[in-house]
């Protein structure tokens, strides 16, 4: 017997095809209410069918597992086929794009886990027992195969896998660009270092150590590097030490000394010299002490201590270069050129009297640099003097009044360095007559200044009275004003008659106009006459213009 679950009912049938009793309402009514599976209660009183043996009022209760809740999967479609993507799988997929994006380092690996991962989706759509396996072990994945999700994860990890390619192939061709950069440094820096060798061969050093210092550290060539820097330093104290002997040898005892004082510069502490060489620097420093080259004499004397007699010709040689520096600033002295004279009797200190010459000359020196700036001074103030005198004849009356007081104050500082004396008496008289110029020019500047003042208010004045230009009316163009005036003054106003006109001329303080007219006279008889009638605008109205008077033209 077996049970079978419907939407309303749960109905038992034997083997042998007999119906057995519905179950009770109780029963139905808990089964009606939970028609989905997933929502099934175990505890639904459902009884049991008769069975062999068994009475009908003896109930079983068959039990029912709900299956467990899942969230709604998201779905989509391509075409008109459905596809479902669930959020995990999506979760994974923009992760797997986010970690290549960011991580450039990730590009291999990267490619290779795309890959693998669409091998074994194509595994899971074609092949069940690989697909039981996947489901297996990773319990996300389904064990019926969804064709919709398999493609979307196939195209998405797709997808990734060529960005992964891209990735790579970027990054190799980064390699090649570094690698290029590399070679590119390995040839550069075999050139220098070939011409390195070219100029140690030749004996020039110094270009050997320029070229070495071009040179980029290149992790290939830092040591070649380093070692033809050594080699340079090497054959350099090799060619000045050979280069002091034959100097040595042949008497040329500046040139000896010129080579041994390059070859010391060079040589460093640990480095020892052969007997031989001792020998020439020795009877190089002889030559030069005989030769009068003192101090010269003493330099090479002094890296060769323990050599014979080398110690007691420093002290001598001291003693005689002293001697000699001692007459030399007596010289100096003599000749005036306390300058020169000063430093060497510093140098000496208490050698002989050298203490009591220092004295003079810092006294006689202290003097000089006073009456330089004296002169200094008195140049500035001359200067000061003639600009003023040029911008007193520009009439330029602030240019001048500045030269006179830069003059004024290089004056007064040179009367603190010397005293008063007769070049700066002379002086201060001329800018003294300077400054009376400069006083007259301001004020009768100021004098034009006031009365072009006083001009200008007037011709404000007069224009505020006078008004502005008055516009000429009618067909006869006269001022409607000034034709009032006239017909006024006419013994038969209505004879009036205007034969020409001018404009309206500006008189300065007032406004002119030239009438030509004819009209009865006191006998009756018609007469032409002309007049300039003076007005003024006051009012700006052409009507009611001031009459100032008339005259005949």
């Amino acid at each position: 017997m077996k049970y079978e679950v419907s939407d309303t009912k749960v109905v038992s049938t034997q083997s042998m095809g007999a119906q057995q009793p519905q179950p009770t309402a109780q029963g139905q009514a808990g089964v009606s209410q939970n028609t989905s599976a997933s929502n099934l209660s175990s505890q639904s009183s459902v009884p049991h069918a008769t069975q062999v043996g068994q009475t009908a009022s003896t109930p079983s209760t068959p039990k029912f597992t709900p299956a467990p809740q899942q969230s709604a999967p998201m779905k989509t479609s391509i075409g008109s086929k459905p596809i479902t993507i669930s959020g995990r799988s999506v979760l994974i997929g923009i992760g797997a794009i986010v970690l290549i994006a960011i991580s450039p380092a990730f590009y291999h690996v990267m490619t290779i886990l795309n890959i693998a991962m669409a091998a074994a989706i194509f595994a899971y759509l074609v092949y069940p027992p690989a697909r039981e396996k996947l489901s297996a072990t990773l319990k996300f994945i389904p064990q019926k195969a969804s064709t919709g999700k398999a493609v979307a994860l196939l195209l998405l990890f797709g997808f990734c896998t060529l960005l992964s390619i891209a990735g790579w192939g970027a990054a190799l061709e980064e390699s090649k660009k570094a690698r290029a950069q590399i070679e590119a440094e390995l040839a550069s820096n075999r050139e220098i270092f070939s011409q390195v060798d070219s100029a140690i061969a030749g004996s020039e050093f110094e270009k050997a150590l320029q070229l070495i210092a071009k040179a980029t550290d290149n992790p290939e060539t830092i040591k070649e590097k380093e070692e033809k820097r050594k080699l340079v330093a090497e054959k350099s104290l090799e060619y000045f030490a050979n280069q002091g002997r034959d100097f040595s040898q042949k008497g040329k005892w500046k040139e000896a000394h010129a080579a041994f004082t390059k070859y010391f510069g060079l040589a460093s502490a640990e480095t020892g010299m052969a007997d031989d060489l001792k020998q020439a620097v020795y009877k190089s420093a002889v030559g030069l002490s005989q030769s009068g080259a003192l101090e010269e004499a003493i330099s090479l004397f002094e890296r060769i201590k323990g050599v014979s007699d080398s110690e007691q010709q420093i002290a001598q040689l001291q003693e005689a270069l002293k001697e000699k520096q001692y007459q030399q600033a007596v010289s100096l002295f003599q000749q005036k050129k306390y300058a020169e004279a000063q430093p060497l009797f510093a140098k000496l200190g208490t050698y002989s009297d050298s203490a009591d010459y220092l004295e003079k000359v810092n006294k006689i020196v202290e003097e000089q640099k006073r009456i330089a700036a004296f002169n200094e001074k008195m140049e500035a103030a001359q200067k000061s003097a003639g600009d003023m005198d040029q911008a007193i004849k520009r009439s330029d009356v602030n240019a001048a009044r500045t030269a006179f007081n830069a003059g004024k104050v290089s004056l007064e500082e040179a009367e603190k360095l010397m005293g008063k004396n007769s070049k700066i008496t002379t002086l201060r008289v001329r800018l003294s007559r300077g400054e009376v110029k400069i006083n007259k020019i301001a004020a009768e500047q100021e004098r034009q200044r006031k009365i072009a003042q006083q001009k200008a208010e007037e011709q404000r004045r007069i224009a505020e009275l006078k008004g502005p230009k008055p516009q000429e009316g009618g067909w006869d163009g006269a001022v409607p004003c000034v034709k009032r005036a006239l017909k006024e003054s006419m013994k038969d106003p209505d004879s009036f008659e205007i034969i020409d006109v001018s404009p309206v001329v500006d008189s300065g303080t007032h406004w002119t106009q030239r009438v030509k007219y004819r009209a009865k006279n006191s006998f009756g008889g018609f007469v032409v006459e002309q007049k300039l009638i003076h007005f003024l605008n006051t009012k700006n109205d052409i009507l009611e213009c001031p009459i100032l008077g008339a005259e005949d033209y």
